[in-house]
């Protein structure tokens, strides 16, 4: 089963749907992911799904964005071992 699989059914309160821009949509609950195969991409996956568990909404800083980057980060870190996977920390710094 893929990881888009295994996140539909374990957070159906949120949508996942391809585009050419991962984010987070609050207004639509959707999680918009461009790669889901590729190991860069499921973790882009998960932190935009960190996003949405976190429900994120704007912000009015640059000092409040990343705060919410590094909660959707940290909230991805935590998943990551459910799926097999890990966050290298240079990811998240980059």
């Amino acid at each position: 089963m893929s990881l888009v699989s295994n996140l539909r059914k374990q957070y159906p309160e949120f949508k996942f749907q391809t585009a050419h821009v991962s984010r987070w949509s609050y207004r639509d609950q959707t999680v918009y992911y461009h790669d889901s195969r590729s190991l860069p991409g499921k973790l882009n996956l998960l932190h935009e799904l960190g996003h949405a568990i976190r429900q994120h909404q704007h912000y009015d800083q640059d000092i409040e964005l990343l705060r919410l980057e590094r909660e959707a980060w940290q909230t991805a870190r935590e998943l990551a071992p459910a799926y097999q996977l890990a966050i290298d920390d240079n990811l998240v710094e980059s």
